[in-house]
């Protein structure tokens, strides 16, 4: 069926979204210098919002499976290009905060770039 391979790797985006939020939220410490911000151990509340960013994207990854896996084609390419807003805003808040560190950027706007691919071949495919 032409376009399947678009569905799946939504699914592929949904899983790597899970895993990610899986890893966040078992070590945040770690997790957050992946991303950028350094959270330390004693930093209950930067700890906090770590667990917090974490818990979104296993949400957002459910989101994303439901999408593939259940919606229409269509559906499933919008929701995947309304989550692919997620990683811009992260990017966006590196950027307005004068992150300096290059490699911070790369998951934020590697995974834009890849789940707005998904969710354009998802709506054209």
């Amino acid at each position: 069926m032409a376009g399947e391979w678009a569905v799946w790797a939504a699914v592929l985006v949904a899983v790597a979204l899970v895993a990610i939020g899986v890893a966040g939220f078992v070590a945040p410490e770690r997790a957050s210098r992946h991303y950028g911000i350094a959270v330390g151990r004693g930093d209950a509340v930067a700890r906090s919002w770590a667990s917090a960013a974490a818990w979104r994207d296993v949400a957002l990854g459910a989101m994303v499976a439901a999408g593939a896996l259940w919606a229409s084609r269509d559906m499933a390419g919008a929701l995947v290009l309304a989550a692919a807003l997620v990683p811009a805003g992260d990017a966006l808040v590196l950027a307005r905060h004068r992150v300096r560190v290059g490699r911070a950027y790369a998951p934020h706007v590697g995974g834009t770039l890849a789940m707005a691919g998904v969710g354009v071949a998802l709506l054209t495919v």
